[in-house]
């Protein structure tokens, strides 16, 4: 067993992801004791937290394992990031370790690692070496868990696979894991007296797209969601410190009805599938119950493909603060007649479009049906609109020519005048990546380009247009990134030598590639130049992919007929008849905007804006200390909604507004105590009278409103002597150098500060005592607006040990304030510990 609690404790703060690793139990996990559970289960994240906390494969795979075995114990880990890398290690922790728990890899029963991008992959090996697990299956004994792999880029995971079966991970589990990610959980649970190799078939057998090490001849097929109207049955989940924890995603449709050439989505994911817009809407209040969250974000590839986009927008906005969505049809957006103003009247102000090639040539190559003038119309009514922000997504192939380009000026030359012909229009940012052939797709027929030269001068000529037209040129991935990724996506078994080679170097993805990664591999290759040769060549009908044993809805004869498709569309023979385009079984003026429903829902937004809040004082318990503010926020909201699940439509936010904002958030360490919430609400005196409890009210503000500023905090901050000595002294010396200095006086209950008349003034420290404990110091303290705790804290010699300190709040007085409801009944969310 290898418990490492005792390092998080004394070195926490000193990480840079210090939000996700401080040792505090985090109430939303639910979990039981880790000596009562039953079975132990970490999701593992490839990439560090900062860059998927927008993403829910790991939120998915905690709801997983907490519905298969709901006394389970659940736990993360995520890459850490290269300063939390050097610490860990200096420190002889595991790379691989529980946030929550502090154990490592051997003291779990199983661990389900999420891969959503290709070059993640580089990632595990590095992970296993870091946390002195071997790296291959055949090698690991039964006292390490089965360690499964999935995700969106499982399908390209064939780097991690040897010639004979071996495997980076214990097995593979391929498709979609609605339904099947908790019937894995429960498979493994159940067998858990067996050996690892037994329990692994058994849940091949039992599990749809599950593919355990060790033979690339057994056959699998990808898993499908055949029952998507089931995603409704949202369950709480663990809300995480960062940016998102106010958000949460709702699945609106699965797949893709489209077969563009080039698109992992339109051939893996499919059949297309769209979710009742009824049970979208039940499933979106029990989400509301489960996150907390006051943003939904609308989670599909493209969400205009669901006819009643209209209804769900409208809808939604009435139970959640803010409803946003990205991804969408450019050519559904156009010719569906409303849809555009009602995006507008719902506060969309920025817009993601995909054009994908240059030309009408290379959207043939790449079967984008989507032609000039479906196009141009669109943008001339965004400019009209004045949008805030319009992206423009392009791929180049690497075939393009210079008629393409010619085609490709014009469209800008088109687009400037038309931006002023509407005077200062829109940012326009044209974002450009060179195009990655993916596994499962028809163009993974297509020959490889592999040398920087070759694409130079086509990224030269697109930057040119671009910024000669008044827009911003971006290049979504760098040189050693693309063709890194691009060697991984369709390498063979062979892939594994070169992977475990780089991860040997130390090389990882954390954001970026090192260049030198990329030299490397390319050395590598270039010493087998009969790899290098099969690598970049144009594949046959019969090319034997590594993965082709996984079966696929779309098969590989049919993938093969449409890259000849595509290629006849690039390069049509003299004479020859062109391809018709395939068109899928959806209209593309499918959606039905009724014509009052925009106004109507501008004036819904428009009276959400101006919602007055109900302001509320409540107690934050000791275990939310640290937390950040859009946690604390989700979790007093979720945890309100609990308690009143009638006010799940009436109540769209609850926001700490005392101790809030960037400022008071660098301000003040980490705390707990009273606090005041914003609550905002449809009805707020039906909010108040179902939270019930009794308002303290003054006349300097009207009824019903709150100011957050505050003119004194009565507190105490608890200072362990470690990381503190000699607190009382310090805070002397602090106020002496900010010219607001206080006496000390010694008493039996400790040594009392009194700040003169021109520290009263300043208003730092308006009273203090300090008391002496068997851990450190107590300082209890009146402080005015001005004093800083941070600033105070960060005198000590460790200037990142603020973190380690605790602020507890005992009262405050604001410089204003109306009623504020002071629930005192027995189910007040927020109890006092």
């Amino acid at each position: 067993m290898a418990d490492f609690s005792a390092f998080f404790a004394e070195s926490w703060h000193r990480l840079k992801q210090a939000e996700l690793y401080r040792p505090r139990p985090n109430p939303t996990f639910a979990n039981p004791s880790w000596e009562a559970s039953p079975f132990r289960v970490l999701a593992l994240r490839l990439s560090p937290y900062r860059d998927v906390d927008r993403s829910t494969p790991h939120l998915f795979l905690a709801q997983a394992a907490r519905g298969a075995v709901p006394p389970a114990y659940v736990d993360f880990c995520f890459f850490p990031v290269e300063a939390d890398r050097r610490l860990l290690a200096g420190g002889g922790v595991p790379l691989i370790t529980g946030l929550e728990s502090g154990r490592s890899l051997e003291d779990f029963d199983l661990a389900l690692v999420s891969c959503a991008y290709h070059l993640e992959l580089l990632n595990l090996p590095f992970l296993l070496q870091g946390s002195g697990v071997p790296h291959w299956a055949s090698e690991r004994t039964e006292a390490l868990p089965p360690l499964l792999l999935g995700g969106s880029s499982a399908m390209a995971a064939q780097a991690l696979l040897q010639e004979n079966g071996d495997c980076l991970a214990d097995g593979l589990f391929f498709g979609e894991g609605e339904g099947q990610a908790e019937a894995l959980v429960r498979s493994l649970f159940a067998n858990k007296g067996l050996l690892k190799r037994a329990r692994l078939a058994a849940a091949a057998d039992a599990v749809a797209g599950f593919w355990p090490a060790g033979d690339l001849a057994r056959p699998v097929r990808q898993a499908v969601c055949r029952r998507p109207e089931s995603l409704g049955q949202a369950r709480p989940y663990p809300i995480l410190p960062g940016p998102e924890a106010g958000t949460a995603r709702l699945a609106v449709t699965l797949g893709c009805p489209f077969r563009c050439s080039f698109c992992f989505e339109g051939y893996e994911r499919r059949p297309y599938r769209r979710l009742p817009a009824d049970g979208l809407l039940q499933a979106a209040r029990a989400l509301k119950q489960a996150s907390g969250a006051r943003t939904v974000e609308l989670a599909s590839f493209n969400v205009n493909t669901h006819p009643d986009l209209p209804r769900l927008l409208a809808e939604l906005n009435r139970l959640y603060l803010q409803v946003n969505f990205m991804s969408q049809r450019t050519d559904i957006l156009s010719s569906s007649p409303g849809l555009l103003e009602l995006e507008l009247a719902a506060g969309k102000r920025g817009y993601t479009l995909g054009i994908e090639g240059i030309s009408e040539r290379q959207r043939g190559f790449l079967q984008k049906q989507l032609d000039e003038p479906v196009i141009r119309p669109l943008l001339a009514r965004l400019l009209a609109a004045r949008v805030r922000e319009v992206k423009l997504f392009y791929v180049l192939s690497g075939h393009e020519t210079g008629e393409d380009f010619r085609e490709f000026r014009a469209f800008l030359g088109w687009l400037r005048v038309e931006r002023e012909r509407h005077g200062r229009g829109p940012r326009l940012i044209f974002s450009f990546n060179r195009l990655m052939r993916m596994p499962f797709t028809p163009l993974a027929h297509d020959r490889l380009l592999l040398e920087e030269r070759d694409w130079e001068p086509l990224l030269a000529q697109a930057r040119a247009a671009v910024e000669g037209a008044s827009g911003e040129f971006r290049l979504a991935s760098a040189w050693p990134e693309y063709a890194t990724a691009q060697v991984l996506a369709q390498g063979g078994t062979w892939l594994a030598e070169p992977l475990l080679l780089l991860a040997g170097r130390g090389f990882c993805f954390d954001r970026e590639l090192p260049p030198a990664a990329w030299t490397l591999l390319r050395e590598w290759l270039a010493e087998r130049p009969w790899l290098l040769d099969g690598l970049i060549a144009e594949k046959a009908r019969d090319h034997r992919f590594t993965l082709g044993f996984v079966k696929t809805s779309v098969d590989a004869e049919t993938r093969f007929t449409r890259y000849q498709e595509a290629r006849a569309l690039l390069d049509p023979s003299p004479g020859a008849s062109l391809p018709r385009p395939r068109r899928p079984h959806l209209r593309l003026s499918h959606l039905r905007v009724p014509p009052q429903l925009p106004a109507d829902l501008e004036e819904l937004l428009r009276r959400k804006a101006h919602l007055q809040p109900l302001y509320a004082a409540l107690t934050v318990p000791r275990e939310a200390a640290g937390a950040s503010p859009e946690w604390l926020d989700a979790w007093c909201l979720r945890l309100l909604l609990a308690a009143h699940p009638e006010l799940t439509d009436n109540l769209l936010d609850a926001r700490q507004c005392l101790l809030g904002g960037q400022g008071a958030r660098d301000r003040f360490p980490p705390w707990f105590g009273r606090a005041l919430f914003a609550l905002t609400a449809w009805d707020p005196e039906a909010a108040r009278t179902a939270l019930g409890g009794t308002a303290e009210a003054t006349a300097a503000a009207p009824a019903g409103s709150a100011a957050a500023s505050w003119q004194r905090l009565e507190l105490t901050l608890h200072l362990p002597a470690r990381f503190f000595p000699r607190a009382g002294d310090r805070l002397l010396e602090y106020l002496a150098g900010a010219h607001a200095p206080a006496t000390a006086r010694r008493e039996d209950a400790g040594l009392r500060l009194e700040p003169g008349a021109r520290a009263l003034k300043r208003k730092l420290l308006l009273a203090g005592l300090v008391r002496t404990t068997p851990e450190g110091e107590r300082l209890e303290l009146a402080i005015g607006p001005r004093f800083s705790p941070r600033r105070y804290l960060e005198c000590f010699p460790d200037p990142e040990a603020w973190r380690q300190a605790l602020l507890e709040v005992h009262a405050f007085t604001l410089e204003a304030a109306g009623d504020i409801l002071d629930p005192q009944c027995e189910d007040n969310p927020l109890p006092g510990y």
